[in-house]
Order: structure tokens, then sequence, then C-alpha cells
């Protein structure tokens, strides 16, 4: 906290701190020149008992009032509490005061049913490792979290550590190789596996010492230390083993070890590690929490399993025994603390936060129906890049949706998706209230009538007023989301919404449409979805298209063409190689995607004598039809539906391991088509010729004779014609692949796709 605070640049930011009494850090804090202010804010304990617990809960209460009081009295913009203990009452405080608040999360352990309720008492929650954020994800919280690792200010270190020798201070023999801990004496700190490897170690090494830092900062550890002496009596190697009270000088210490071991059991971030790295110290530590990001396995030391006294006992060995190891390990050590753990890396991870929150409103909504869902994959990578670019964007999802959602995905959306709540009578009643509140923003006689002729699909008043309901509840979440535009995706109920929720809180609104909510759209239903909107965007050239007959009369500057991208995480490494006689084909079973007439080249393929095999990944209404279709045809060897993909790496691991994709997408009747599907380019990106029916926007994407081949729609013999020349010439195959991911590589960009929807949100927008 005081590395923060001393970062921070002045002429941005006013410190004041909250103490509650006089001691070492209110003498730090004055040396930095902050204000200090006293608060009786007393330090939680976990209790049974009940009369203990009223009593915090009504101190917790009575100090944040007093200290809502005090930020209004004295013009305080933010309250940033510096861990859980502090939270307890900022949070309430800044709620009273009505400004925003930040978590400084720092630990991994929580008291049942308390985590959940951590995370809803911040606008912004700073996590100090990644394992830290995905705690606080997994307990549940309605905001956003950012991974913002400790700052060090490393030649201030060096310089303190470099004073003078603890060696000599403790008789250590300048010989000697010291292993050193340090630690608060809390259990899962594990001093005992600490012990116990010294223990085994100091029996093979007569030479080694071992220190012990386990300072009892707080008081509360004396029963725990004084086990801790009991094991060293008991350890036969005592005169060796040197355990320390707390010292203001640790630096000096830790600059007398030869190697670090950390045995500690789950670690939210583990300074030390990174205060003995820049020392040049290797470190031992568990494989788990905040070890695994600071230490890479076998460069600035080893991770082992948690309990494994064996494996730390072989990997301090292996150190002692291995100079050119430990010089080698020192070097990367320096390096990587420098590298990832500086103060400049710190600031700008805070200021990032604290920009969000004081520069004014700067959120997007972005409205989708259900989520997450696998056949809109886009969406998200879209999300994940605008969020990664620094983007405040938040996803309002009318429903749950049934896929899964990768690692980064989840990460990035953590507290930033919400659910649309049950919609009661009261809120239909709200938002009425709230849609005449807002009879002064322009337009708003217009929505009137919208909700009059009910909505734009079947004319179902009731259905208009559930929309109303809808984003009336939201408009609470959106206004404590500081959101600036509401973009919803897709013309259908997320537009309906997205829309009034603009009208009532007099905001640009804008839209995307993608395949069958554009070539399906009725006139009328995409002039009331459409006409209201700043701006428009499509994602293939087809669908452009398509939006300017429709509504001639919408502005053509205010359609934009903003293809989709794909993530650099799928786009494989390991994509260059000979792959089996095997299409791959991944969609919904549903009459658009044109299986049937997959299983009908199959079928000629077949009879020509070609050996190969087709997979399928999907499901959908047609599959009763299409496993029959394959049972008549003989394929069933040749043949496979394989089900729903509940991920896209999976997808892109059967397109990794196939000669060619087929996509042969079809118009229905009533006009439906693929705008450009998403295994279009994700068979490009792993470097999979394509071969597609020439429809919808799949030309704007497939290089007839150089990336694929586009056949004449509806046509199975020459889709068959064009999959037999690629499964017989894998030559011929591999060129066309590889010229495929040097497309997909050269136009596939989500960044940019998140720069061109940045424009957009950010840019010029009418309010509605």
């Amino acid at each position: 906290m005081l590395q923060t605070i001393a970062a921070l640049p002045p002429e941005r930011y006013e410190c004041h701190a909250i103490v509650p009494a006089f001691g070492s850090l209110e003498v730090r804090l004055n040396a930095l020149g902050v204000p200090v202010h006293h608060a009786s804010i007393v330090r939680m304990r976990r209790t049974f008992n009940p009369f203990r617990l009223v009593g915090m809960g009504m101190h917790l209460r009575t100090m944040a009032g007093v200290l809502a009081r005090w930020c209004k009295e004295n013009g305080i913009d933010l309250l940033h509490a510096n861990g859980d203990q502090a939270l307890l009452v900022a949070g309430p405080a800044a709620r009273q005061a009505r400004i925003p608040c930040i978590r400084h999360a720092r630990d991994l352990r929580w008291p049942v049913g308390v985590g959940r309720w951590l995370g809803r008492q911040a606008d912004h929650t700073i996590a100090v490792s990644q394992a830290v954020a995905d705690a606080v994800i997994r307990r549940g919280t309605r905001n956003p979290v950012s991974v913002v690792y400790n700052g060090f200010d490393i030649p201030k270190w060096r310089a303190e550590a470099s004073q003078r020798s603890y060696r000599a201070e403790a008789g250590i023999p300048r010989e000697a190789w010291v292993v050193g801990m340090v630690a608060q004496p809390v259990f899962w700190k594990r001093h005992d596996l600490f012990l116990e490897a010294a223990r085994r170690i100091g029996g093979e090494r007569p030479d080694a010492h071992f220190v012990l830092a386990a300072g009892d900062r707080f008081g509360d550890g004396g029963l725990f230390l004084q086990r801790l002496r009991d094991q060293i009596t008991q350890s036969g190697i005592g005169d060796r083993i040197h355990l320390l009270d707390w010292r203001d000088d640790i630096a000096v210490v830790m600059d007398a070890f030869d190697v670090l071991l950390h045995p500690a059991e789950g670690e939210p971030f583990g300074r030390v590690l990174v205060e003995a790295m820049a020392l040049g110290k290797p470190v031992v530590a568990v494989r788990s929490g905040g070890p695994i990001e600071i230490l890479r396995h076998g460069r600035e030391g080893f991770l082992v399993s948690a309990g494994d006294v064996a494996g730390m006992v072989e990997s301090v060995l292996l150190l002692a025994r291995s100079e050119e190891l430990r010089v080698r390990m020192a070097e990367s050590c320096r390096r990587r603390a420098e590298e990832a753990f500086g103060v400049a890396t710190h600031r700008a991870g805070v200021e990032e936060v604290y920009d969000r929150l004081l520069s004014g409103h700067r959120g997007v909504a972005m409205l989708v129906g259900a989520f997450p869902v696998l056949s809109e994959t886009f969406i998200r990578r879209a999300m994940v890049a605008l969020i990664e670019s620094g983007t405040d964007l938040h996803c309002f999802a009318l429903s749950s949706g049934t896929a899964r959602m990768t690692d980064r995905e989840r990460r990035a959306l953590a507290g930033r998706l919400i659910f649309r709540p049950r919609i009661r009578l009261g809120g239909i009643v709200r938002g009425l209230w709230r849609l005449g509140e807002a009879g002064r923003a322009p337009g708003v006689r217009r929505i009137w009538d919208e909700i009059r002729k009910g909505d734009p699909d079947k004319g179902s008043p009731f259905r208009a007023l559930v929309r109303l309901a809808e984003a009336a509840d939201w408009l609470a979440e959106a206004r404590r989301r500081r959101i600036v535009h509401i973009h919803a995706h897709f013309l259908s109920a997320p537009a309906d919404v997205g829309r009034l929720m603009a009208v009532m809180a007099s905001l640009p609104f804008s839209v995307s449409a993608h395949g069958r909510d554009v070539f399906c759209a009725s006139r009328r239903a995409a002039i009331r979805r459409v006409l209201p909107a700043a701006w428009m965007a499509v994602c293939s050239r087809a669908g452009l298209a398509h939006v300017r007959r429709l509504l001639p009369e919408y502005p053509t500057d205010q359609i934009r063409l903003i293809p989709h991208g794909l993530l650099d995480e799928e786009f494989s490494d390991d994509w260059d190689h000979p792959r089996p006689p095997r299409i791959a084909a991944a969609g919904r079973l549903i009459e658009k995607k044109g299986f049937a007439y997959l299983v009908e080249a199959c079928r000629i393929l077949r009879h020509r004598g070609l050996s190969f095999e087709c997979v399928i990944a999907g499901e959908g209404p047609l599959r009763p039809l299409l496993t029959r279709r394959i049972a008549e045809a003989g394929l069933k060897d040749h043949v496979h539906l394989a089900g729903v993909f509940a991920e896209v790496r999976q997808v892109m691991a059967l397109f990794l391991q196939s000669r060619v994709v087929a996509i042969p997408s079809v118009p229905t009747a009533d006009g439906d088509q693929d705008g450009i599907p998403n295994v279009a380019r994700e068979a490009m990106a792993a470097g999979v010729p394509v071969v597609a029916f020439a429809t919808g926007g799949l030309p704007e994407v497939v290089a007839d004779g150089r990336t694929g081949f586009l056949v004449s729609t509806c046509q199975s013999e020459k889709l068959a014609d064009a999959l037999g020349f690629l499964l017989e010439d894998e030559a011929k195959a591999r060129a066309m692949g590889r010229a495929a991911r040097a497309e997909a590589e050269r136009y596939f960009d989500v960044k940019k796709e998140a720069a061109l929807l940045r424009e957009g949100f950010f840019g010029r927008g009418r309010s509605l």
C-alpha cells in the first residue's frame, strides 16, 4: 500500500489515509506527505459467538456512517480499501457517500458466505494475482476485476539489503549454505514443512543453515510460534536453525539467503518471492496460487506439489550442488523481478482503474439474447478484445445460455455480466413511470406510439410491456455502471430493450445485425429497430447490401461494415502438417446449414471409391433426418454426427486434423441464409481449405481456387467434385490451406473489429 501511494503522481491524486490508531504505519505515511486521519476501526476476527457477531456488525455500521460523513465533508472522490478488512467499512461508507469504492483483494480465504458479500461492496476489484481474481470471480462479484501485481521499488530494496551483513550478525559462516523462509506465523504458510525440509537437508549438508523469519506482527501467534520452537528442538539441528522475531530490516536478512524455500499452500501472491528474486535468490515454492504467476519453473527456481517435502529437499539440494544453475537462475530472477513487478507497471495498472472510476461516464452496455451461446462466439471474442483494450464494457443478457466460456472470457467478463431479473407487474409499472419521467427526452412520443402498436414482430402490446419492464429493471444497473452508450446484438428482442433503455436514459443507441435477423427481417420491424439507431453494424457485404435494399431511407454512412475477427490464441502454431483424408463440418443441424447436401456429396464420393471420413459437429432438429439418410446411403462407417462441441477449441482441434472443411450453407424458403459463418474463419485460421456453396457472405472470405472452392448452391455433385479433388491431392490441399491461413492472419484480427466498435461507441452519437 505504501509503495502504491508513493508511486501515484501527486499532481493527479491527493491521497488521504484512514488508520485505526497511531503507529509505525502513520509515521511512514507522514514521511510520504500523506494526511493521516484516525478512525476507531477494530480488526474483525472470526467468532461463533452470536453476541460478538452482532456487536461487530453494529460497530461496522456505525463506522461506515462516520466514514461516509467524513468523505462528504472532505470532498473525497474515491475510497480505496486496502484489503478486505478495510472493505467491511469502506464499501458501505462509499455507498452512503455516493462515491466509487475499490477493493484491493489480497486474500484467497474468506469465511463461508462472506466472499460473495464482499464481491458486492466495491465498484471495481484490484486483485494482486490471477489466483486471487479467479477466487473472487468464483465466489460471485457484480463488478469488474483487474489483476495488478504488487509493485516493488527494486533499486531501493537492493540498497537496503546491502547495508550490512546478517551472516556476520548471526554468526553464520560465509561459506555456509543458507536456506531461508519469511512468513507471518499463520498455519497455511506451512512453517512446519520448512522445518521438516531443514531437518532432511541438514542431515545431508552439515554446512547448511536455516533462517526462519516468522515475526508476530499482530501479536496473536504466540501458541503457533511455541510449536515451531518445539519442532526446532526436536529436529536435532537446532543450533543451525535461526528463528527470528519481527524485523524492519528483512532485506538485510534475505540477502544472506542462498535460496528461498516457500512451502505456503494457497499463497495469494507471494511478495517475498519477488523480494528474493530481486536480490538474485532462486526460489523453491508450491505450485499453486500466486507463485505460479511469479516463478517460472526451471528458470527462477522450482515449483513443487503442495506438501511435497521430498520435492522441496531435492530442489534445494540440486541448487546447492550446481553453481552454474545458481548463477543462471540468479540472473533470470533479477531480470524477471524488474520486468514484471516494477513500480511503473503497478502504477499504470492502478491508475487505469482510478481513471475508469473518476474520469466520468464511459461504460458501454452490450445487449444480447441468450448468453453464452456456442453459435455466437464472435460476440464473446469482440467483448474480450474490447475489454482488454480498455473499454469499460458490460454485457446485459436476456437469458442464460448453455455454452462454456473459456478462462480468458470468464476473466474478462467477471463482474460485467448481468442477467435479466424476473419480470413482475411492479417492473412493468416502474417501466411506465420511468418512461413518463423521460418525457422531456427527444422522441419519447414516438416510443409511446410504438408501445401502443405492440412489439415489432407480432404487434403484441403485452410483449411490448415486457420489453419495457426489462429495460426499466436494467436502467438502474446501467446508471450504476456509468453507461454512456447502448449497443444491441441482433435485430430482435435485444434491440427492442436496448432502444427503450436508451430512450429512458437519453443515451446513444446502436445495433449489430448478422444473419437471419438481417435476411429475414420484415421492413416494418427493421424500421422500428434500425431507424432510431445512431449507427448500425453488419458483418458482411451481403448483409450490408440487403439492409440498403430493405431500408433505403436509412443513411448509408450510418451503416458500418465491421467484419468479425479471431483471438490470437485461436491461431494455433502447430497447423502446417499432413492431414488425413477427413472432411470436417460444424454447425446447427438445421436447413440453412445444408448438411443434407453434404451427406449426398459423401454418397457420391463413396460411389467413386474414395477413402475418407466425414465428421459433422453440431446438434439440431434435423439430426433424425440426417441419421436416416446416412444409413440409407450406407455411410455409417464414413459419416459421423459428432454432436455438440461445447467449446470452440474442440472445433478447432477437429479442423486441425482435417484436410478440408465443408460449408454447404443454403438459403431457405423464408430468405434465411448465413452471413459469414464462424466456421469459415476458424477453418482458415487452422490452415484448412474451405469448400462452400456460393451463398450469403461466403464469397467474401473464400477465394475460389486459392483458399478453397465455391460451387453452385444446392449442387451436391459439384460439391463432391471439389471435395474429392482435395481429398485426392494432398499437396494442393496443403497449398490452399497455407493461403487460407495467410488470409486469416491478414484479415481476421478481432483487435481491428474492437477498434471499429470503439470508434462507434465513443464517436458522436445522437441520443434517442
